[in-house]
């Protein structure tokens, strides 16, 4: 039995035990899901009604330990209405990411790493932002290989792919539809989540200014104050993300997004720069 189906049964199981009310058996998965296991903390969300605050608390748990049935569920059973192809007014688009927006990054964050650990569902969830330009760029091919992988036996997540890929090959050349085939087939997992997170969080990083005190010199990003040589993490669009602040000078901060090492130069009133 693979490790999903196990997790189903388990699941299924401990539902049973639950209205045999069998205290123990659930005690024990609460006890573990306290003491930090990932896959108890996903099972004790699951004795919980999907959307409510303690489903959400303790799969946010184990999600935020890289548990991917947590991502994929939270990244899916959430947010994916925000994603589907139906926000063509742009007025309609700039609503959605003023009011969703925060929950759509943690999603895609979500999706990127389930994705590359299979998840058919998450998969379909960087389709939708590809698709749309939902932080990311535009890329119709992109979208069209993840629909493409997302096509693994989920029922649900095949349904949405088969209407997403048929919407698709109505607009795109075939040569597109070639492209992305190709990127289906080369697709190695291991990346995802460091490209997606790059693409939402570079463009929004912003230096206000450098300032100095007791001596030292401080950069001013979105917000907050960091030190080189130091760790912080900035709100970058309602997403916690943490920075090193690699060195600062009288107009530049270098800062990169452990653990990647990748440096990122930021200027006052310039767009952030990759690898400078």
């Amino acid at each position: 039995m693979n490790r999903s189906l196990a997790i189903v049964a388990f699941t299924a199981l401990l539902s049973l035990v639950s209205t045999r009310a069998d205290v123990p058996a659930l005690a024990k998965i609460k006890a573990s899901a306290e003491a930090g296991n990932a896959e108890a903390q996903y099972t004790f969300a699951k004795t919980f009604g999907a959307g409510g605050s303690d489903w959400t608390k303790w799969l946010s748990t184990a999600a935020a330990q890289g548990y991917g049935p947590a991502e994929d569920e939270l990244a899916w059973v959430l947010n994916w209405p925000y994603f589907q192809a139906n926000q063509t007014d742009p007025k309609s688009r700039a609503y959605q990411l003023k009011s969703n927006g925060a929950k759509m990054r943690q999603a895609l964050i979500y999706a990127s790493s389930a994705a590359d650990k299979g998840f058919g569902r998450s998969r379909m969830i960087l389709a939708m932002a590809y698709a749309n330009g939902y932080f990311v760029q535009q890329d119709l091919v992109e979208a069209y290989k993840w629909i493409k992988l997302s096509q693994n036996g989920d029922i649900t997540s095949d349904v949405v792919a088969a209407s997403e890929r048929d919407r698709l090959l109505k607009t795109m050349p075939l040569q597109q539809v070639k492209d992305g085939e190709a990127r289906a087939a080369n697709y190695r997992p291991g990346n995802t989540a460091h490209q997606i997170r790059n693409a939402m969080v570079v463009p929004c990083l912003k230096l206000a200014g450098i300032v100095t005190s007791d001596g030292e010199k401080l950069a001013l990003v979105n917000g907050s104050r960091l030190k080189a040589g130091h760790e912080a993490q900035l709100n970058v669009e309602g997403l916690p993300v943490k920075v090193f602040c690699v060195s600062i000078d009288a107009k530049t901060a270098v800062i990169c997004l452990p653990p990647d090492s990748t440096k990122i130069t930021l200027r006052p009133g310039i767009a952030a720069e990759i690898g400078h």
